[in-house]
């Protein structure tokens, strides 16, 4: 069945396609909200994306509310960095939340809202003024610069891995930054419609490229890598490294250690930054 990629999603994709290979039925029910069936010996599971029947109820709240993952991580002793739930009318803790900051609101995804690398508590109180205009809630933590390492965990094993980049461009010597992000999406899919999304050019990007002394008209050198964005997340046209082959065990036993503890016979994904991923 044909469907607009600007709707259906990759996750919905690659379910649909193992499910196929396995011997499954599937049939698109109403790709615009990503909904479809699978079957097999005379029984049809529903599916909205990633999510089906068997999705726990309880637990798809707490990953939906990033104040409630983090509770429930550190009760299960789960190693975090400090963070506040700061609600409206109330301020920062900034002797428990140092600089630079974070700033995000606890029920979003895909990077919407969040505010990295905050220096000083007069952005960080205007910031917070602003996100409360929207959002009830605000997560503050420290900023951390590194690699995010996403380890997909199944039935409290660790399976995959992959390292997330922030949107970058590698310069050619003859093109600018914006010839160079021209040339990357004619490759890439809108929204999550393929493996790489296209690079969403904003004001937080433009900042970003400003921050480093450059413009979309400056020409990078050959092999330069110019990074787009401080967050990592794909909507906005992160890239990712295939790297379970390369990582240390002691990483793969934490990862599945961790699976273990929050639940022994789920799907899910950790999400860790580090300075050097093979360490």
């Amino acid at each position: 069945m044909e469907v607009n990629p600007n709707y259906w999603s990759i996750s919905s994709q690659i379910i649909k396609e193992r499910a196929e290979h396995l011997g499954f039925t599937t049939k698109i029910i109403c790709p615009e909200m990503n909904l479809f069936t699978i079957s097999r010996n005379g029984e049809t599971h529903w599916f909205k994306n990633v999510k089906s029947a068997r999705t726990s109820a309880a637990l798809y709240d707490v990953a939906e509310d990033k104040y409630l993952t983090k509770t429930v991580l550190k009760a299960l002793n789960i190693p975090l960095v400090p963070y506040q739930n700061v609600a409206q009318g109330e301020g920062i803790d900034y002797e428990r939340i140092p600089f630079p900051m974070v700033l995000k609101p606890t029920n979003e995804s895909h990077g919407t809202g969040v505010h990295t690398s905050i220096q000083n508590k007069e952005d960080a109180k205007a910031i917070l003024s602003k996100l409360h205009e929207t959002y009830t809630t605000v997560l503050a933590e420290p900023f951390i610069s590194g690699i995010n390492i996403r380890l997909l965990c199944m039935a409290g094993k660790c399976v995959s891995a992959i390292a997330r980049y922030a949107p970058f461009v590698t310069g050619d010597g003859e093109k600018s930054i914006q010839g160079l992000i021209d040339a990357v999406n004619t490759d890439r899919g809108e929204g999550h419609s393929g493996s790489l999304s296209k690079i969403i050019l904003d004001k937080d990007m433009q900042s970003h490229i400003s921050s480093q002394e450059l413009t979309l008209e400056s020409i990078p050198k050959t092999d330069e890598r110019i990074y787009l964005a401080d967050k990592i997340n794909a909507s906005i046209g992160g890239t990712y490294e295939w790297i379970q082959d390369k990582l240390p065990a002691s990483t793969i036993a934490w990862g599945s250690e961790v699976a273990t503890k929050l639940e022994p016979n789920g799907i899910f994904a950790l999400d860790i930054i580090c300075e050097d991923w093979k360490k």
